[in-house]
Protein backbone atom coordinates (compact mmCIF):
# COMPACT_ATOMS: atom_id res chain seq x y z
CA UNK A 1 0.00 0.00 0.00
CA UNK A 2 2.58 2.47 0.78
CA UNK A 3 4.58 1.52 -2.51
CA UNK A 4 1.66 2.45 -4.74
CA UNK A 5 0.69 5.82 -2.30
CA UNK A 6 4.65 7.09 -3.11
CA UNK A 7 4.13 6.11 -6.55
CA UNK A 8 0.81 8.12 -6.46
CA UNK A 9 2.56 11.20 -4.90
CA UNK A 10 5.88 10.99 -6.84
CA UNK A 11 7.08 13.20 -9.43
CA UNK A 12 7.50 10.18 -12.55
CA UNK A 13 10.45 11.95 -13.68
CA UNK A 14 12.07 11.80 -10.35
CA UNK A 15 15.62 10.03 -10.44
CA UNK A 16 14.00 6.82 -7.95
CA UNK A 17 10.95 6.32 -9.81
CA UNK A 18 12.14 3.20 -11.84
CA UNK A 19 13.59 2.04 -9.31
CA UNK A 20 10.47 1.65 -7.42
CA UNK A 21 8.59 0.68 -10.72
CA UNK A 22 10.83 -2.71 -10.47
CA UNK A 23 10.13 -3.29 -7.03
CA UNK A 24 6.28 -3.02 -7.85
CA UNK A 25 6.94 -5.48 -10.85
CA UNK A 26 8.89 -8.34 -8.27
CA UNK A 27 6.38 -7.53 -5.45
CA UNK A 28 3.00 -7.82 -8.23
CA UNK A 29 5.03 -11.19 -9.61
CA UNK A 30 5.64 -12.79 -5.99
CA UNK A 31 2.66 -11.98 -5.04
CA UNK A 32 0.38 -13.67 -8.33
CA UNK A 33 2.62 -16.48 -7.52
CA UNK A 34 1.61 -17.17 -3.81
CA UNK A 35 -2.02 -16.28 -4.13
CA UNK A 36 -4.39 -19.49 -3.38
CA UNK A 37 -6.88 -21.17 -5.12
CA UNK A 38 -9.89 -18.75 -4.14
CA UNK A 39 -8.04 -15.75 -4.84
CA UNK A 40 -6.31 -14.94 -1.18
CA UNK A 41 -2.94 -14.45 0.36
CA UNK A 42 -1.65 -16.52 3.68
CA UNK A 43 -0.66 -14.64 6.83
CA UNK A 44 2.95 -16.18 5.91
CA UNK A 45 3.06 -15.88 2.32
CA UNK A 46 5.06 -18.62 1.10
CA UNK A 47 3.59 -21.01 3.40
CA UNK A 48 -0.25 -22.44 2.21
CA UNK A 49 -0.87 -24.32 5.41
CA UNK A 50 -0.57 -20.81 7.07
CA UNK A 51 -4.65 -19.26 7.19
CA UNK A 52 -6.01 -17.06 4.65
CA UNK A 53 -6.22 -13.61 5.80
CA UNK A 54 -8.42 -10.30 5.20
CA UNK A 55 -6.74 -7.66 5.65
CA UNK A 56 -3.56 -8.69 3.85
CA UNK A 57 -5.77 -9.66 1.14
CA UNK A 58 -7.70 -6.45 0.86
CA UNK A 59 -4.32 -4.72 0.95
CA UNK A 60 -2.74 -6.55 -1.88
CA UNK A 61 -5.99 -5.98 -4.12
CA UNK A 62 -5.83 -2.03 -3.18
CA UNK A 63 -1.84 -2.14 -3.98
CA UNK A 64 -2.54 -3.96 -7.24
CA UNK A 65 -5.71 -1.93 -8.40
CA UNK A 66 -3.55 1.25 -7.31
CA UNK A 67 -0.53 0.28 -9.78
CA UNK A 68 -2.83 -0.83 -12.59
CA UNK A 69 -4.40 2.74 -12.52
CA UNK A 70 -1.08 4.55 -12.02
CA UNK A 71 0.08 2.14 -15.07
CA UNK A 72 2.89 0.95 -13.30
CA UNK A 73 1.68 -2.20 -13.39
CA UNK A 74 -0.06 -4.32 -17.06
CA UNK A 75 -4.17 -4.57 -16.66
CA UNK A 76 -3.59 -8.23 -16.24
CA UNK A 77 -3.08 -7.89 -12.13
CA UNK A 78 -6.60 -6.32 -11.90
CA UNK A 79 -8.01 -9.70 -12.88
CA UNK A 80 -5.60 -11.20 -10.23
CA UNK A 81 -7.07 -8.49 -7.98
CA UNK A 82 -10.66 -8.19 -8.23
CA UNK A 83 -10.24 -12.22 -8.01
CA UNK A 84 -9.25 -11.92 -4.65
CA UNK A 85 -11.78 -8.93 -4.11
CA UNK A 86 -14.59 -11.20 -4.54
CA UNK A 87 -13.15 -14.22 -2.02
CA UNK A 88 -13.11 -11.65 0.22
CA UNK A 89 -16.59 -10.17 0.22
CA UNK A 90 -17.51 -14.27 -0.16
CA UNK A 91 -16.14 -15.36 2.45
CA UNK A 92 -15.41 -12.50 5.53
CA UNK A 93 -18.04 -9.68 4.92
CA UNK A 94 -21.27 -10.69 6.38
CA UNK A 95 -23.73 -8.24 7.98
CA UNK A 96 -21.44 -5.14 7.01
CA UNK A 97 -18.91 -7.10 9.39
CA UNK A 98 -15.30 -7.74 8.16
CA UNK A 99 -13.59 -10.86 10.03
CA UNK A 100 -10.84 -13.18 9.11
CA UNK A 101 -8.28 -10.39 10.33
CA UNK A 102 -5.37 -11.52 11.78
CA UNK A 103 -4.10 -9.99 15.30
CA UNK A 104 -1.43 -8.12 15.23
CA UNK A 105 1.84 -9.20 13.62
CA UNK A 106 5.36 -8.38 15.66
CA UNK A 107 8.04 -10.01 14.46
CA UNK A 108 7.91 -13.92 15.25
CA UNK A 109 8.70 -17.28 14.06
CA UNK A 110 6.63 -18.11 11.23
CA UNK A 111 5.26 -21.16 13.91
CA UNK A 112 4.07 -18.43 15.86
CA UNK A 113 1.62 -16.81 12.73
CA UNK A 114 -0.08 -19.81 12.02
CA UNK A 115 -1.55 -19.62 16.07
CA UNK A 116 -2.69 -15.68 16.04
CA UNK A 117 -6.22 -14.99 16.69
CA UNK A 118 -8.61 -14.13 13.88
CA UNK A 119 -11.24 -11.55 14.06
CA UNK A 120 -12.52 -8.52 13.66
CA UNK A 121 -9.91 -5.95 14.15
CA UNK A 122 -10.31 -2.66 12.88
CA UNK A 123 -7.60 -2.50 10.48
CA UNK A 124 -9.00 -5.52 8.88
CA UNK A 125 -11.59 -3.27 7.97
CA UNK A 126 -9.87 -0.03 6.94
CA UNK A 127 -7.75 -2.31 4.69
CA UNK A 128 -11.05 -3.27 3.45
CA UNK A 129 -12.78 0.36 2.81
CA UNK A 130 -9.12 1.02 1.16
CA UNK A 131 -9.60 -1.72 -1.21
CA UNK A 132 -13.14 -0.57 -2.13
CA UNK A 133 -12.04 2.64 -3.09
CA UNK A 134 -10.00 1.34 -5.49
CA UNK A 135 -12.54 -1.17 -6.85
CA UNK A 136 -15.10 1.66 -7.04
CA UNK A 137 -12.76 3.61 -9.45
CA UNK A 138 -12.55 0.96 -12.03
CA UNK A 139 -16.55 1.66 -12.60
Amino acid sequence: MALADTMEMMDRNHASYPLLRQIASRLARGLRAVQDREGLWHTVLNDPTSYAECSASSMNVYALLKLVRLKVLPDSYKRIALRSWAAINARYVKDGVVAGVSAGTDPHPVEDYKKLDVGTQTWGTGAYLSAGSEVDRLQ
